[in-house]
């Protein structure tokens, strides 16, 4: 075969197997986006750089935020540069959050073929998300530092069984020994974790006109003129209330004058419970003065949430108002942000009275007081603080910089 021929041979095949390789090639929609992805790789004890989800470019912002050592973190093929020319890809984290995560360096997560392989080959391994002090028989005293994995048994109760080897030691390595753990300390990893399938939605901003479009939808069952549907849209649409100054009084049982003689309240509770806010936004809802807030929703898969962030301030002039962060899901679950409550765990907060941490530990503070001491997921808590608690410890996360 002729030089010519035979080049015309390799590139044909190649042109029919480009179709195939991209009808095989990974991808994630987010925001209604399509992105191809790298893979999904396992976080150090590190930081992130938050992308701004209300913005449909996704672009990332000067805010840090801490990601836990075990946090899977699945990684799309949107690379950007900083100003220092650092590469960031865009991230879904297994919380729910967008980020961004540096891929020129394996400062955020663990060399993934190394992971892989340890996953692959024995099975579940267990990451250090805590600093944890254990006894040795034949080590002694030892601390375990997070983002240290290590092959593991499940015992009984919330304890594990570490096996302490030669990665651990180094030159102090006299043979194999085992210590007993809690598990609340550690991040449990199998080889289907590193699935991209495996990794939910992250959350997405729910706004009004998707919401109405939602209620909207599920009222298909009423018989309902043209003109009924504009009124109850338009009603809608003022009953959910985002926004709301100090001063201002806010009377939902006027503002939906214009509904007339519909029941309301009855086309709403076809999705009072997935939206999870029906008792605070019936009819006859009046918001006084001397509160200001802003509602936001997110969407992540199916279920949508609800925080509201309030300015408490009866004289509407105070200069040290009171703040509160409410969050809520449609399961019930609900957790909330209170500038005192948040001092008295030992943390630091911004002029404005919301949450400062600068290291691991305040992290874990925080994320505790939302899930251990109220009830929110861990996932939403870590959406939470991510949206409104401030993190300063992004370059040294496992040193505490105090209040």
């Amino acid at each position: 075969m002729r030089i010519a021929d035979r080049l015309r041979c390799v590139l044909t095949v190649a042109a029919m197997a480009l179709p195939l390789a991209a009808a095989h090639a990974e991808t994630r929609t987010v925001m209604g986006k399509d992105y191809d992805v790298i893979g999904v790789r396992i976080a150090k004890s590190s930081s992130a750089r938050l992308a701004n989800i209300h913005d449909p470019a996704l672009r990332m912002t000067p805010r840090s935020v801490y990601l836990p050592a075990g946090t899977r973190l699945l990684v799309l093929r949107d690379v950007r540069r900083d100003r220092a020319g650092r590469k960031w890809a865009l991230t879904v984290t297994g919380d729910g959050l967008l980020v961004y995560v540096r891929v020129d360096a394996n400062e955020h997560y663990f060399p993934h073929r190394g992971l892989e392989s340890s996953l692959r080959a024995g099975g579940p391994i267990a990451v250090v998300t805590s600093q944890v002090r254990a006894e040795s028989a034949r080590y002694g005293a030892l601390t375990l530092t997070p983002s240290e994995t290590y092959a593991f048994a499940f015992l009984d109760g919330d304890a594990i069984r570490l096996t302490v080897g030669r990665d651990k030691m180094g030159a102090a390595y006299a043979g194999d020994d085992t210590v007993d753990v809690d598990l609340a300390d550690f991040a449990i990893l199998h080889p289907e974790d590193i699935d991209p399938d495996s990794i939910p939605a992250p959350f997405e901003p729910y706004d009004t006109a998707r919401q109405i479009e939602d209620i909207m939808a599920r009222a298909s069952d009423f018989s309902l003129d043209r003109e009924d549907r504009k009124r109850i849209a338009d009603a809608f649409a003022k009953r959910f209330v985002t926004r709301k100054t100090c001063d201002q009084v806010v009377d939902l049982s006027r503002s939906l004058d214009a509904a007339g003689e519909l029941d309301l309240d009855a086309l709403f509770s076809p999705v009072s419970a997935r939206l999870g806010i029906s008792g605070a936004y019936s009819s006859k809802t009046v918001f006084p003065k001397g509160v200001a807030f802003t509602v936001d929703r997110y969407v992540r898969g199916e279920d949508v949430v609800e925080i509201k962030h309030e300015t408490i301030d009866e004289d509407c002039r105070s200069e040290a108002p009171r703040q509160r962060v409410l969050a809520n899901d449609g399961n019930g679950a609900s957790g909330r942000i209170r500038t005192g409550a948040v001092e008295a765990i030992g943390l630091a907060t911004t002029v404005e009275g919301l949450p400062v941490y600068t290291c691991r530990a305040e992290f874990e503070a925080l994320r505790e007081m939302l899930t251990l001491d109220q009830t929110l997921d861990i996932p939403l808590a870590t959406f939470v603080i991510a949206r409104y608690a401030t993190f300063k410890g992004a370059r040294k996360p496992g040193v505490c910089r105090g209040a």
